[in-house]
């Protein structure tokens, strides 16, 4: 701390992100204070003084959102969840070749190929629909195949 990873002991379950927050809004007020009220350490000042862009979130939520240009960031704060750049219903990194190795047919390899160079989905490759899909035998919806 304040740059390194926080940590409990083994038995506690890790804080939470809203937690860490909370620490890192305390710990930047607390330094922003000591620096202003002894006047040293204006490296730490500056580095705990930047700022960001406003989000349409954040003009949604102010008052005068409208005329806002930047908002304080906190370095202390740990980053936001990020996906790694991929949509969550898409290939993982990396998975495309175990799963061309697993493969038995030229189809199943060319639905491999298709979902992961085109970025398409499962459900938009095979064309179904939520309608599609009968999850109980004899539906009232009258389409189901009775086995």
């Amino acid at each position: 701390m304040p740059w390194g990873q926080p940590w409990r002991m083994s038995p506690k379950r890790p804080y939470s992100s809203s937690a860490l927050q909370v620490a890192a809004a305390c710990l930047k007020g607390f330094y922003l204070y000591q620096c202003a009220a002894n006047g040293v350490n204006d490296e730490l000042r500056a580095a705990l003084a930047t700022r960001r862009l406003p989000i349409q979130a954040d003009r949604d939520r102010a008052l005068l959102g409208h005329v806002q240009t930047s908002l304080p960031a906190n370095p202390l704060a740990p980053k936001r969840g990020t996906r790694n750049g991929r949509h969550p219903k898409m290939l993982p990194d990396g998975a495309r070749a175990g799963l061309l190795d697993a493969v038995n047919t030229a189809r199943d390899a060319m639905v491999v190929t298709w979902l992961s160079d085109t970025s398409m989905r499962i459900g938009a490759l095979t064309g179904l629909h939520s309608v599609d899909l009968h999850l109980r035998d004899n539906a009232a919806c009258g389409d189901c195949i009775p086995r």
